[in-house]
């Protein structure tokens, strides 16, 4: 998985103010990753049995002490299963799909994942005020659509390694 450090000038224009915000319990009704990587498999486009592995991920953390310690071995463990659950696959099929994932989201079709009715005003409110950057660990080509959808300045999310057109 690639890393990028967020630089400011890149992506704020001068006097401009910034406003981040989160996706996944903010914007959005439960976690992009589990939720995207469930619409994959269900289109026979994710390799199932980390699927699996990422439904034991949040098991275990529902039934850990929910430390610090547990939400970031939830948290990493969650993003390793979903990128050994695309490996070799196609990165323009998948941000294909997301368009698709995002429509059906949008048509209430998504079980357990929904668009808050009050984020579209929201974000437009706070354009209205600054530069609004959309953070998430959930991958970045899931949340691509969304990006477009609200309107968001920028989107800065997990981003997983390709070569070849492939992951």
């Amino acid at each position: 998985m690639g890393h990028e450090n967020l630089r400011i000038p890149d992506i704020l224009p001068p006097g401009r103010r910034i406003i981040l915000v989160d996706i996944d319990g903010t914007l959005v009704e439960g976690l992009t990753i589990s939720s995207f990587a469930k619409y994959l498999d269900d289109n026979h486009y994710f390799n199932d049995s980390f699927l699996k592995s990422m439904q034991e991920d949040g098991s275990r953390y529902k039934s850990s002490g929910h430390s610090h310690s547990d939400y970031k071995r939830f948290a990493l463990d969650l993003v390793l299963h979903y990128a050994e659950g695309l490996k070799d696959y196609s990165v323009s099929k998948v941000q294909a799909m997301a368009d698709d994932f995002f429509s059906s989201v949008q048509r209430n079709e998504v079980p357990d994942y929904q668009m808050y009715a009050f984020s579209p005003q929201l974000i437009h409110l706070m354009n209205r005020i600054g530069t609004t950057i959309a953070i998430s660990g959930s991958p970045i080509e899931s949340l691509a659509p969304l990006k477009r959808i609200l309107n968001l300045g920028d989107l800065r999310a997990t981003t997983l390694r390709q070569r070849n057109g492939t992951y």
